[in-house]
């Protein structure tokens, strides 16, 4: 029986180190996950670029500090919010038929909309999200660049304003030298006429 003890108490040792051995990795692979999760935190939030993550109702679950400075508003009040709120009425219908797109599909959806923030002016986004599951829910949800094009439009415009310009000029221009144009031809017409055939 004394001999039955020791070995007993012998496993019980040998599982202790175990397990201490274990819980050790254990601490190890967690400092691991959490300095990774930090970089990946430091490099979200840092990005030159505006992020968001849609959940499947419009609804912002994250966003970096860009995005949030994009959007004029503070991160913490952003959460949670649809982001439809921050939408003009007109363009509300076109997000809501972009997260579908984006819900439904693997590849990327792209919409332009207008934003109306109560911190600026109307601004315009080009925003491409993509489909992704997140957290241990696995519950589906829309990665998302949100891209200011406000000044590229405006340069679109000026552009097609100035072709529409050059356009109308040229018209005027053409229909004033027809007349002096057609009145040379019927004046030159008229001398090759009495110019005597040799």
């Amino acid at each position: 029986a004394a001999q039955e003890r020791e070995a007993l108490i012998h496993d019980l040792e040998v599982h202790q180190v175990e397990l201490e051995t274990q819980n050790q990795q254990l601490r190890e692979t967690q400092a691991l996950l959490e300095e990774s999760r930090a970089r990946y935190a430091d490099l979200y939030d840092f990005a030159p670029v505006a992020y968001c993550m849609f959940d499947a109702n419009g609804c912002i679950i994250e966003i970096n500090l860009n995005g949030a400075a994009l959007l004029g508003l503070d991160r913490s009040s952003l959460i949670g919010k649809p982001f439809t709120l921050l939408i003009s009425q007109l363009d509300r219908g076109a997000f809501l038929k972009h997260l579908k797109a984006c819900l439904g599909r693997r590849d990327q959806a792209t919409t332009e909309l207008v934003l109306t923030l109560k911190t600026k002016t109307p601004i315009i986004i080009r925003l491409m999200s993509s489909n992704v599951l997140y957290g241990t829910s696995a519950m589906v949800g829309c990665r998302a660049v949100l891209a200011d094009i406000s000044a590229q439009k405006q340069d679109e415009t000026a552009l097609l304003h100035a072709i529409q310009m050059r356009e109308d000029f040229l018209a005027i221009v053409s229909h004033d030298l027809r007349n002096p144009l057609a009145s040379l031809a019927m004046g030159t017409q008229g001398l090759l006429r009495m110019i005597p055939e040799g």
